[in-house]
């Protein structure tokens, strides 16, 4: 009796083992006779014609470089994937949402720990509804590209964090970035101008870090709507028909450093109560010593706090406007 029990329990045993080594022969196979990098051209002189071509049979962490032509085609990244334009003027990826992939972007990331640089994703006309690069998931950096005439230039969906984007052109979109849902990205470096609604835009987004963007020819460059504990610092918001507008519950951000200049129906909005900076340096705004014309200054700093709204203020504006 004691030897049945015995062999039934090593029975049952291996039963449940088994669908752990399949699956480890699963993931195995995945990458089995798959490339570790591809080289994709126009003329058939890579590897492959299509870039979602080369994105299905490189390996899970594979790198892509795709030369220099115009590819019209939508892209699903649905692995972790290294995708390199080779220049970011001539590397381009034309809008044509009729293609076979998507309708709603040009690129989609649903993959963690993703890249996508040097690349020209453009429409000709203005593309309402679409992302030029659509992101859902996590730990991706888009840098160096240029977007251009679309609903979204970039799109940072719910749950998708520690994004880093950087040194990007953004041109011509209803919102060219936009954050929603999603903690922890960094937003960098990148020039966002001609957006008809918001050049870059936080929706229920907390813990971002705003930093260095030039932000000009915008309708309103930047709105923060239900989103806390952000951090925006060396941006300059110039040229734009509004600068920043922080409301609806936006809570225990931290704004300063930044050049307020030439915006035309106001530089910044505060709904809520906000810091306008860091117990040292606030930022740099235009019209000053129109409202303040008695000011005096000590170390680069005036000697009147700037009034935001009622009782917020910037402790410490600046004379000048800073090196950003």
């Amino acid at each position: 009796m004691k030897i049945e029990m015995i062999k039934a329990l090593i029975i049952s045993i291996c039963i449940l083992l088994v669908p752990f080594f399949l699956c480890g022969c699963v993931d195995e196979n995945t990458n089995k006779n798959k490339l570790e990098s591809a080289v994709v051209a126009i003329n058939s002189e890579g590897d492959f014609t299509s870039i979602q071509d080369a994105i299905d049979n490189v390996q899970n962490g594979g790198k892509i470089y795709v030369k220099n032509g115009i590819y019209s085609e939508t892209i699903n990244i649905n692995k972790t994937v290294s995708l390199v334009g080779e220049n970011k003027n001539f590397t381009i990826i034309n809008c044509n949402t009729s293609s076979t992939i998507r309708s709603d972007s040009i690129f989609f990331i649903d993959a963690d720990n993703c890249s996508i640089q040097g690349f020209n994703i453009t429409c000709k006309y203005y593309s309402s509804g679409i992302s030029g690069i659509f992101i859902n998931s996590s730990y991706n950096l888009i840098k160096n590209n240029i977007i251009n005439n679309y609903h979204y230039g970039i799109n940072i969906h719910s749950s998708s964090n520690n994004n880093n984007i950087l040194k990007n052109i953004v041109l011509n979109s209803r919102n060219g970035i936009e954050i929603s849902g999603s903690e922890n990205n960094n937003i960098s470096e990148n020039s966002v101008s001609y957006s008809s609604v918001y050049g870059i835009y936080l929706y229920g987004s907390d813990k971002n870090n705003i930093s260095s963007n030039n932000l000009q020819n915008n309708y309103l460059a930047t709105r923060l709507t239900s989103s806390n504990d952000n951090t925006l610092t060396e941006n300059l918001f110039t040229n734009n028909t509004a600068g920043l507008k922080l409301c609806c519950s936006s809570k225990r951000n931290v704004i300063f450093k930044n050049i307020f200049s030439i915006n035309q129906d106001y530089s910044a909005i505060d709904d809520v109560s906000n810091q306008w900076d860091n117990g040292v340096i606030g930022n740099y705004w235009d019209d000053y010593l129109n409202k303040y014309p008695d000011a005096n200054s000590s170390e680069g700093i005036w000697d009147q706090p700037y009034n935001v709204k009622d009782d917020v203020y910037d402790r410490f504006p600046l004379v000048n406007p800073p090196i950003i």
